[in-house]
């Protein structure tokens, strides 16, 4: 499938589990570039090798919503890693 979205920078959080390691999956096969973030370390790792076949960037920390500076210092670190963000999906 051919969504148009290949060379796009996707921030994901909650990607680990259900429709958003689902939604992780099917924008990297599509070619975009990732940065995930869950609670979930280990399985960030095991998400990361997974996104990272498809040939785009990915990047991945474990982070917990506790505060909201961190989570814009997150937000923020993670679009000047991908050099800015076109699609954000926060689904925590």
């Amino acid at each position: 499938m051919d969504l148009g979205l290949k060379g796009k920078k996707v921030i994901l959080g909650g990607a680990t589990r259900g429709i958003s390691k689902a939604a992780a999956n099917l924008l990297a096969a599509e070619g975009c570039d990732l940065a995930v973030f869950s609670r979930n370390g280990d399985a960030l790792e095991e998400l990361q090798a997974q996104l990272a076949v498809h040939g785009g960037k990915v990047f991945s920390q474990e982070f917990f919503l506790d505060d909201r500076d961190e989570y814009r210092a997150l937000l923020t670190g993670f679009a000047d890693k991908l050099g800015g963000c076109d699609i954000f999906i926060h689904s925590i």
